[in-house]
């Protein structure tokens, strides 16, 4: 008998509306015409935890950087640093193509991982962080959140510059 995918089917499904899928809401609907200039853009006032600057570009670079890192800390040796996966973008041209470029590696990584599993492989823990765990369901689950999260950052930052609505 097969190998139960109903769970792993849906969590795929959730993870493509939130990176491409979506007309409105998924990151490449987002993003779509954003150049160069509206990329580099700052919201007035932003205030952001880990420095961001609230530029489109820097937003996207967040979320390419952490679905890559993410990929490596669950999947791969769990050595790639914020740095190292900075630097490789910067080897790249530093650019908003670069910034789309790195975003597509990481869903494309964690695609990939996601759809060579079972539903019973969805309860195996992972470590997500220094001192936090997770099953790999969970840990899905949150990147489909972290993708529409910023989608919508996305959004808000592009309206606020009198960009896409």
């Amino acid at each position: 008998m097969d190998a139960e995918r109903k769970l792993v089917d849906c969590l795929l499904a959730r993870l493509d509306e939130a990176y491409e899928g979506s007309p409105g809401h998924a990151f490449k609907s987002v993003v779509q015409g954003l150049s160069e200039d509206e990329a580099a853009w700052t919201p007035q006032g932003y205030r952001h935890p880990w420095g961001l600057d609230g530029s489109s570009l820097a937003i996207i670079i967040h979320l390419g950087t952490v679905s890559v890192m993410m990929h490596d800390r669950i999947f791969g040796s769990g050595q790639l640093s914020r740095e190292d996966v900075l630097a490789r973008f910067e080897a790249d041209g530093a650019d908003l193509a670069a910034a789309l470029r790195l975003a597509e590696t990481g869903y494309r990584a964690l695609r990939g991982e996601l759809d060579a599993l079972c539903d019973d492989e969805l309860n195996r823990t992972c470590a997500f962080s220094k001192g936090w765990t997770m099953t790999l369901e969970q840990f899905f689950a949150r990147m489909v959140e972290h993708h529409l999260y910023h989608a919508g950052q996305l959004q808000y930052v592009r309206t606020l510059n009198g960009g896409k609505a």
